[in-house]
């Protein structure tokens, strides 16, 4: 999808937001190493302008899901560690150990195979483990010693970097589940000498299991961007800011002099006076179709977005006349007023994680001060 730049819809990052966010959780949770986890297009953020702003806040290494995203993360930070969560085939093990990109691991297979197009640079190499998420990694600690003996014996082509495993219920008011998995960790790890980075910790088990499992090292992804895991079933609350601004500005504005139909299907109708205001964005640009009837602010000021929301473009009505260009805000600050992504989620009944991430190529990421 092409990027608009000639329009003015816009995300825009705060970097204060972004610094405050990481020095109030490393506070909260005594993290050592800090990783950002910037997948999926830094959770729809923008990959590139979050980590320029990340590097500033001073993390201490990043987690993504795929080896494109890590090459892109490469190319903007030369030297923390990057890890990649999900599987890579292994005939790109080359391009990862090139880049001294980290690969996750989950069974011996997968080492015999990179084995074959290792020729060079040793590949740094992190051994998940299965703890209950039932998706990645070892689960028996026997081919887990199998695996971490192989590595050792291959050492010119392997390098044990890390160990790791998911919480699957880390944000979940019921810890049963979570105490079952670290149990299993423990089994599996017990005795085990291990490799520089271990980390097990991502937002919710960081934020309200700290002091039950190591925090040498942990994968901070939603708390990052400002948001609770539990959205707001658990304690402790932080005070997180919002990184992310969704801006666009007015680029019609219209009085109806009658009872009109606006947009498609005709399931908003005008009072006649009624001044309607149309903006560029729409949802092919990722915004969620269930946010008609939804506030947003038109220079300072409360409006509707009324009628269907259409491919390109929305309606809002208006409380009164606006100039062309007033600045609409759909989720951020105008002056003392504010849109939250909670509001959203009220609306729509998504996760933050879920709206942001579905936000398009076609909206320009900025990252500001």
């Amino acid at each position: 999808m092409v990027e608009s730049v000639m329009r003015p819809t816009v995300i825009e990052l705060s970097l204060s937001a972004i610094k405050d966010n990481i020095e109030t959780i490393r506070t909260a949770t005594h993290v050592q190493n800090f990783w950002a986890v910037v997948k999926a297009n830094a959770y729809g953020h923008g990959l590139v302008p979050m980590v320029n702003g990340l590097r500033q806040a001073h993390v201490d290494g990043f987690s993504v899901a795929t080896l494109d995203e890590a090459l892109v993360v490469r190319q903007v930070e030369p030297e923390l560690p990057i890890l990649v969560l999900a599987l890579v085939e292994p005939k790109y093990a080359q391009i990862m150990a090139d880049n001294q990109i980290m690969a996750t691991v989950g069974t011996l297979a997968w080492l015999n195979s990179a084995q074959t197009y290792l020729h060079e640079t040793a590949l740094q190499v992190s051994l998940g483990l299965d703890t209950g998420m039932g998706r990645i990694g070892f689960d028996d600690r026997h081919e887990l010693d199998a695996a971490i003996e192989f590595i050792e014996k291959n050492s010119a082509q392997f390098e044990w970097t890390s160990l790791h495993t998911h919480f699957s219920t880390a944000d979940s008011p019921d810890f049963a589940y979570f105490a079952m998995q670290l149990q299993r960790w423990n089994k599996l790890t017990a005795g085990l000498a291990f490799p520089k980075y271990v980390h097990v910790a991502n937002s919710g088990a960081a934020l309200y299991h700290h002091d039950e499992i190591t925090m040498q090292t942990a994968r901070i992804g939603a708390l990052m961007y400002g948001w609770d895991p539990s959205m707001g079933d658990l304690q402790p609350k932080l005070d997180l800011q919002p990184v992310l601004a969704l801006r666009s500005q007015l680029m019609n504005v219209k009085q109806h002099t009658a009872v009109d139909g606006v947009s498609y299907g005709h399931h908003y109708f005008t009072q006649p006076g009624e001044w309607i205001g149309t903006v560029p964005i729409g949802y092919a640009d990722g915004l969620p179709k269930q946010l008609t009837g939804m506030r947003v602010l038109v220079g300072g000021e409360q409006a509707t977005i009324v009628g269907d929301i259409a491919m390109d473009q929305l309606m809002i009505s208006l409380p009164h006349e606006f100039a062309v260009g007033t600045p609409v805000i759909f989720l951020g600050h105008d002056g003392t007023q504010a849109i939250t992504i909670e509001e959203w989620t009220a609306k729509t009944g998504l996760d933050p994680w879920d709206i942001t991430t579905g936000f398009t190529d076609r909206i320009t990421r900025r990252l500001v001060n």
